[in-house]
């Protein structure tokens, strides 16, 4: 049952094309053409310029002023007077479920004055009002399509858009006939209060929070402020060092990888000297510092709203010392040594985002703030205990989400 359903949709979305005419009657002395129009705002045609003069459904009634007035012409023994260019196109559905944003896409049903035009013997509010009870019906048909793309299905966006289209022009080719072209004015206001009391009972599914689901796996990278205190013996040599952090994350489930480079400035100069080989580093010049390391963590919390993830791991700390620009013999310095550290992440979540459009996205922006404890081998002038403080922006993208 599936197949043939699916096959029948096929069919029907084939059938459907960009542009249709209706059919009438051969012996017809005057008639209405409604030419039906699918449109996406990927491939319009003539881009941003004509896009700027459609009117949408929503944006109230039509007027005459959306109609040029044209000279009605013959086809065959018919006079064509008047003629609607209606379609759906796509766009931007956004909304927000407490911190997490979602984006999905739409239709949205438009007239095309470009293509819209009525003879001037013919230019009047009857007329209008036939006009008018297509373009309704046409809106009536994009929100039956809205409402099966929001209840999902194995069905394309693509697909769905142009089954319903199909009905529109089906319905108004048969409503045409119904009311003569429009000319029939009792019959165009029954279909007007029927359309009209559809409409009302057919409201836009609301938008909830749907049910997402991703890999487990994510690449992310954050960017900010840090700093270092040494403790015990050199903190009397060092004082805090202040600067950048910029690093990777890579996520597995609660599993985190951190890789992290943080580098800065002392905020005072050398306070002691440092002996090294035959020489030594003078006090009073001032030294720059930091540290890389690679971490695992594992989020004990990861809530909506924030996520709590101790680390423990490796790397190595490096203190430098300056070199004068001015003289080629003098080279700047470093010591350095083994580091191993452990702390905790502390990450809110100030921004998710899940995107239905195109390729499937999930991610959040988070405000992490950091502290950890770090041992550094240096060999001289002693080892060091040090104290990491900073906070960053991450940005955070799941792998290969699925809804």
């Amino acid at each position: 049952m599936n197949r043939i359903k699916s096959l029948f949709l096929l069919i029907i979305a084939l059938l459907a094309s960009d542009t249709l005419w209706a059919q009438v009657p051969a012996n017809d002395s005057t008639r209405v053409t409604i030419r039906p129009q699918l449109s996406d705002s990927r491939y319009f045609g003539d881009g941003l310029s004509m896009e700027r003069t459609l009117k949408y459904w929503e944006d109230g009634p039509l007027t005459l002023n959306d109609f040029t007035t044209r000279p009605g012409h013959m086809e065959g023994d018919i006079k064509i007077i008047s003629e609607l260019g209606y379609g759906m196109k796509t766009c931007d559905n956004k909304w927000k479920v407490r911190n997490t944003i979602y984006y999905a896409p739409g239709l949205v049903t438009y007239m095309n004055p470009y293509s819209s035009w009525m003879d001037p013997d013919h230019r009047n509010e009857s007329e209008l009002k036939y006009m008018q009870t297509a373009f309704d019906y046409v809106e009536l048909c994009r929100r039956r399509a809205q409402n099966d793309i929001a209840s999902g299905g194995t069905y394309s966006f693509e697909t769905v858009a142009r089954y319903h289209m199909h009905i529109a022009d089906s319905f108004l080719n048969e409503m045409r006939e119904d009311v003569k072209q429009g000319q029939d004015t009792a019959a165009v206001n029954r279909y007007s209060d029927k359309i009209l009391a559809e409409l009302a009972q057919t409201p836009e599914a609301e938008y909830t929070e749907p049910d997402t689901r991703h890999s487990g796996w994510a690449l992310g990278m954050h960017a900010g402020a840090w700093t270092d205190v040494y403790l015990g013996e050199m903190g009397t040599y060092v004082k805090p060092i202040v600067g950048f952090d910029f690093g990777w994350d890579f996520d597995i489930r609660r599993f985190n990888i951190y890789l992290d480079m943080m580098y800065g400035r002392s905020l005072r100069p050398l306070m002691r000297d440092i002996p090294r080989d035959g020489y030594r580093w003078d006090a009073g010049e001032k030294i720059t510092g930091g540290n890389m390391h690679i971490a695992l963590g594992y989020a004990l919390v990861n809530s909506q709203w924030w996520k709590l993830a101790p680390f423990a791991g490796i790397g190595v700390g490096f203190i430098d010392y300056p070199f004068n620009p001015l003289d080629p013999d003098d080279d700047s310095e470093e010591i350095s040594g083994f580091r191993c550290l452990a702390g905790i992440n502390t990450d809110f979540k100030l921004r998710r985002w899940v995107d239905y459009r195109y390729a499937p996205s999930i991610g959040e922006m988070t405000l992490r703030t950091r502290l950890f404890v770090a041992h550094t081998a240096f060999a001289t002038p002693c080892p060091a205990w040090s104290i990491n403080l900073g906070v960053s922006i991450n940005f955070l993208g799941w792998l290969c989400p699925t809804y």
